[in-house]
């Protein structure tokens, strides 16, 4: 079997899954190219719980990814490979065999055992924000060093599902703990063990234990500073080594700069302006559809992101797939007469609800959406929110309206669709609830290939775009910014920063 090499990854900040560490190797001496300096990271958005079953958002799953491996994980071209299986086997079309690796220790010092991964997954298939990615399991059985999964049924994206973050594999010790005590004490078989949790800082230090290839670093200090100029004022002072999520305008001037590096490449992340369906206005298909005739998305995008951005048509991003999707043009007097229809011709006002700094862009997006609706006699009233306070918000579904919200996506675009948008989806945080859709997204889940379900869910994004359950605005690209003395670190088509052989000159 062709062996790969485990590259850790920090995930850009966005939204919405699952991050997986592709590896394989050994060695625990101290690799060449450590300096013994911590690498100092600084993110836009705080870590809200380190238990990745129960995540709250893509943070948490970036630093997880560091400390928890999976079963499979994503190669550099977004195929599956071995990670904590060392192989796989699919005698049947519903049965799938793994056999796991005999060199793995938790940072407990537990060993990996076929009995402690299934204990994992009988877990996680009665969680509730993780039913619409168990559903296929029928079963999972343990024989020896292998893990047997039995479907229900054929679906295509089962082993992408098994490389997403909130699968990774625990200490069998922490299926007992309470779910406030794991959030803060995480325990993987991981390249990185947590040392420390002070506030906003997180301290991970090398696990000299680990399975595969030891990471050049010995200890990465991530920090979240939330406001965009101050996190780019503070790489340029050297008190970080690399900062995400970097003003657009701020990116485009790192060429000037010897001290500073860029680090731009398309990221499978989109952004919307999400649509709450329970809102008494925007229930009517008439009114959100005033909405997206009222803004230009391009003008949005170019503005608001300095064009780094890729203004979106759909919700699938182009890498992911084919798309059915056509997106409307921006036409004011159809947005007033739709109002009227609705009966409005005064127009109407609606919430807004953003953050700051957590997308490319997103303050400047807000204004400008508030602006372009404004002129079609849509009066927003914007409200700015940290992360968690936007999600808790947006709870209240008879009140909340609108959203600057993202989304990111994993190797299939069902991950996405499935958690946000299917009416039983785990994180379908704007009650957004289409038989049709449900059913489009039912057939393509029992398909055998990935192949073959991709006219479906092209069929289910036109769907999405047509009925309005939400504006798509852009898919991403990854925005870095890092010290030029820091050497060995790419971002792949996922939005993950790869950090095995980072190095500091």
């Amino acid at each position: 079997m062709k062996r790969h090499t485990h590259r850790p990854v920090v995930a850009l900040i966005a939204g919405a899954l699952a991050l997986a560490l592709t590896a394989c190797g050994a060695g625990t001496a101290e690799p060449e190219g450590s300096s013994g300096e911590p690498l100092r990271i600084a993110f836009a958005t705080p870590i809200q719980t380190l238990d990745l079953p129960r995540y709250q958002g893509q943070p948490d799953l970036v630093v997880g990814a560091l400390i928890f491996d999976t079963l499979v994980g994503y190669g550099p071209d977004l195929e599956i490979v071995p990670e904590l299986a060392e192989s796989w086997e699919q005698p049947e079309p519903t049965v799938f065999e793994f056999t796991l690796r005999d060199d793995v220790v938790f940072h407990d010092g537990e060993p990996l055992t076929a009995e402690g991964v299934v204990a994992q997954f009988e877990h996680a298939m009665t969680l509730e924000p993780l039913t619409s990615w168990t559903a296929p399991i029928d079963s999972v059985t343990a024989d020896g060093d292998v893990v047997t999964f039995t479907l229900k049924y054929t679906t295509p994206s089962f082993l992408s599902n098994l490389a997403n973050g909130p699968f990774a594999i625990q200490s069998p010790s922490s299926l007992d703990m309470d779910p406030a005590d794991l959030a803060t004490t995480p325990t993987g078989t991981g390249p990185y063990k947590l040392e420390s949790w002070q506030g906003d800082v997180i301290t991970l230090v090398r696990n000299d234990d680990y399975w595969g290839a030891a990471p050049t670093q010995s200890e990465i200090v991530i920090t979240t500073v939330s406001d965009t100029t101050t996190r780019f004022n503070a790489l340029q002072a050297g008190e970080y080594d690399i900062i995400q999520n970097v003003a657009p305008y701020d990116f485009t001037q790192l060429d000037g700069n010897p001290e500073l590096v860029g680090l731009a490449k398309p990221y499978a992340q989109t952004v919307w302006l999400m649509v709450n369906h329970k809102h008494p206005l925007l229930a009517d298909h008439r009114i959100r559809e005033a909405v997206a005739y009222a803004l230009d998305v391009d003008a949005i995008v170019d503005s608001a992101t300095e064009g780094l951005m890729r203004p979106a048509t759909g919700f699938i991003p182009p890498e992911l797939g084919p798309s059915d999707a056509e997106p409307r043009t921006r036409d004011l007097e159809r947005a007033k007469e739709l109002l009227a229809e609705a009966g409005y011709p005064d127009g109407i006002t609606l919430p807004l609800y953003n953050t700051v700094g957590r997308y490319i862009g997103d303050q400047d997006i807000a204004q400008i959406v508030q602006a372009q609706l404004a002129e079609a006699g849509i009066t927003v009233e914007a409200t700015v929110y940290e992360y968690a306070g936007l999600l808790e918000a947006f709870k209240q579904t008879d009140t909340t309206g609108l959203a600057v919200i993202g989304w990111s996506q994993r190797a299939t675009p069902d991950a996405m669709l499935n958690a946000t948008l299917r009416s039983t989806g785990g994180y379908n945080w704007s009650a957004y609830s289409n038989p049709e859709l449900d059913e489009l997204l039912g057939e393509a889940e029992v398909q055998a290939t990935v192949e073959d379900a991709q006219p479906l869910w092209a069929k289910a994004d036109g769907l999405l775009v047509d009925d309005v359950a939400g504006v798509p605005l852009y898919w991403s690209q990854s925005l870095f910014a890092a010290s030029s003395s820091i050497e060995g670190f790419s971002v792949d088509p996922l939005g993950y920063l790869q950090l095995l052989e980072a190095t500091r000159r």
